[in-house]
């Protein structure tokens, strides 16, 4: 075996889905039982796979960043990716070949990169999952927001799934955001946002049925919100209060979502999700210029006070240090991910650290103190 590659296979190798990623690394001896979402490791990165559905279309090019585009596709398709993770990165970080570095090409050992993208059935998705979740029946499923391609979701879960220290298997739904940043690019967005909607829903309930899948967390941001909302609300209609949510944890982050559609829709999550928590800032640049556009507040800005409703969590990030945008403050910020990582636990609120309990209108909601 060459130097430095220390497979810890998943029971996912068993199918023998992964072709060697690297030429020159033979096969090691039967595989352990899952412990953490790597299946590479070697002394300078690691690569994590991330399972995913997406109504994007194919483009043709079989490079796994520009496998799929921008257009949409009557039809879910399922599979996996594999992305490398540098050691030698800050949590929260996601970094790039910068041309002010003269880094002109991807390198594992310095930047986060999508190396393989591998299309299956979702009948074969479906069961490949179940075994790679293993005793513990854990997924964490993430729909991404505005201005995304398809490589770029893939890089950010593995990312958050790797400084989480995330043990269950992440999973990207991929909706054919424009990866544009431009009125019409933003558009064209929130019409496939809502387009998406009555996919998004059929995935969450086939996931959501399969047997050995124990725990299911969800988690949107930005524009994701709307799909992922109205999403679990037309689950929550089909099944109804009977007291058995079929996810577990689901986290609404930054959510460009009008502010009184949420509220009105909001009540029905608690019937399918055994929690729910609202991350919001007053120094989010990019949902105060939507509120510009639309003429309403946004869930996610708590610039005029928190969107409040009862059942949910709303926790008021506003003070963390974010990038001049502040909007990623999700995936960007260590101090954030280290309140997800006790979310994701089943750690409550009022366990939490650097949470301080506040009232706004007579209703409670939370201070994220970094």
């Amino acid at each position: 075996m060459r130097k430095g590659c220390l497979f810890l296979y998943w029971s996912l190798l068993a199918t023998a889905l992964f072709l060697p990623l690297f030429p020159g690394c033979a096969s090691p001896p039967s595989p352990p039982p899952p412990v953490a979402p790597v299946i590479l490791e070697t002394e300078q990165y690691r690569v994590v796979p991330v399972f995913y559905a997406t109504d994007r279309a194919v483009t043709g090019d079989p490079s796994p960043a520009r496998f799929y585009g921008d257009q949409r596709n009557d039809r879910v398709q399922t599979g996996f990716c594999m992305v490398t993770i540098p050691k030698a990165r800050g949590k929260g970080e996601v970094p790039e070949p910068s041309g002010l570095k003269f880094e002109f090409s991807e390198d594992p050992a310095r930047h986060v990169t999508l190396k393989k993208t591998t299309s299956m059935s979702e009948e074969k998705f479906l069961a490949n999952l179940r075994r790679s979740a293993g005793p513990g029946g854990e997924v964490l499923a993430f729909v991404h927001g505005f201005n995304a391609v398809f490589a770029d979701v893939a890089r950010r879960v593995a990312q958050i799934a790797n400084d989480l220290d995330y043990r269950g298997i992440p999973i990207i739904y991929s909706w054919p955001s424009q990866g544009e940043l431009s009125p019409a690019g933003y558009a064209r967005d929130e019409t496939n946002i809502r387009w998406t909607i009555p996919h998004l829903t059929e995935f969450l309930k086939k996931l959501s049925s399969q047997p050995g899948i124990k725990t299911i967390h969800l988690a949107a941001h930005s524009m994701g919100n709307v799909a992922l909302v109205n999403a679990l609300v037309k689950i929550a209609g089909e099944r109804g209060d009977d007291g058995h949510p079929p996810f577990s944890e689901v986290i609404l982050a930054a959510p460009d979502m009008d502010s009184g559609e949420f509220a009105n829709l909001a009540g029905e999550l608690r019937k399918v999700a055994k929690r729910v928590t609202l991350y919001a800032s007053s120094n989010d640049k990019a949902l105060a210029l939507s509120k510009k556009f639309h003429g309403y507040p946004r869930a996610g800005d708590s610039g005029q006070g928190m969107t409040l409703v009862n059942g949910i969590d709303s926790i008021d990030v506003s003070a963390v240090d974010t990038d001049l945008i502040g909007h990623f403050y999700y995936g960007d910020n260590d101090s954030v991910l280290a309140d997800m990582y006790y979310l994701l636990k089943g750690v409550p609120a009022n366990q939490r650290f650097r949470l301080t309990a506040k009232t706004f209108k007579g209703s409670n909601y939370w201070i994220f103190q970094p």
